[in-house]
């Protein structure tokens, strides 16, 4: 799923964004199965090897979470 850091071109997340989305694209395009799964990508454009429990993955954010 994008997110907006990818107007940042050269940031390592975006590179990764791309690689990602293009070898999603390349896997329906060949008829491959496709799995849901959320990954999280550091801030240095890394995916990390454990996957986010998309159960207990917190969707929302508490004030203070964003209070500046």
């Amino acid at each position: 799923m994008p997110h907006v850091f990818v107007m940042f071109e050269q940031h390592p997340s975006t590179r990764t964004c791309y690689a990602e989305m293009s070898k999603f694209v390349k896997d329906v395009v060949d008829g491959k199965k496709i799995s849901t799964k959320m990954e999280i990508v550091n801030g240095r454009g890394v995916i990390e090897e454990k996957t986010a429990d998309l159960v207990t993955y917190p969707l929302e954010l508490s004030k203070s979470m964003v209070d500046l």
